[in-house]
């Protein structure tokens, strides 16, 4: 993308860095964890809210699923027996807190442990969305997962998520090129 989405300007009038937006979003959790890794000192030089931290992946470059690992494994370390659920969220992907509420509020009624948001395409085709909210029994697997081995697609899909529906197509954003997230701020801004 050629520049540090988790820089990136985002919100309403798109002055906040998207990793302080994401977090501000999640400001009723008790513990945020964020995984920085390339360019972590950059990163690390935004002020997040009291309930949020960073964490350093040191194997960042070995795939997305060692931030999900180092992650767990922080919330592991504090936690205890008092951690209820686990969100993974990736940075370019901004949240919407009526999404988390929607996960929250369906995790209770969850037998797999696992809850993804979905929407319906322009095509009538289902889809999934992001973030994931993983109950705390599927701690230890996120805190082993392993891009070769299987990444956090298979450990999803070994799961079968349940669905929350309707989620919004602001569930499937993913701002990997310039040009999706110029298209993704202007539809936040109209």
């Amino acid at each position: 993308m050629g520049q540090v989405k988790a820089l990136l300007p985002w919100g309403a009038q798109a002055a906040t860095p998207l990793v302080r937006f994401q977090c501000d979003v999640l400001a009723g959790l008790r513990d945020v964890v964020v995984v920085t890794g390339c360019h972590a000192e950059r990163v690390e030089a935004v002020t997040l809210p009291d309930n949020a931290r960073f964490v350093r992946n040191s194997r960042w470059e070995d795939g997305r699923s060692t931030s999900v690992a180092a992650g767990a494994t922080a919330l592991r370390e504090r936690a205890g027996g008092g951690l209820r659920a686990i969100l993974v969220v990736a940075v370019d992907q901004p949240l919407e807190a009526a999404t988390v509420e929607r996960l929250l509020g369906a995790l209770a009624d969850t037998p797999n442990g696992l809850v993804q948001p979905g929407w319906t395409d322009a095509e009538g085709r289902p889809r999934r969305g992001h973030p994931l909210l993983f109950d705390a029994t599927r701690l230890s697997e996120l805190c082993a997962v392993h891009q070769l081995e299987q990444g956090l697609r298979t450990l999803v899909e070994a799961v079968e998520p349940r669905r929350v529906l309707p989620g919004t197509a602001g569930a499937g954003r993913d701002l990997n090129t310039p040009g999706a997230y110029r298209a993704a701020l202007r539809e936040l801004i109209e």
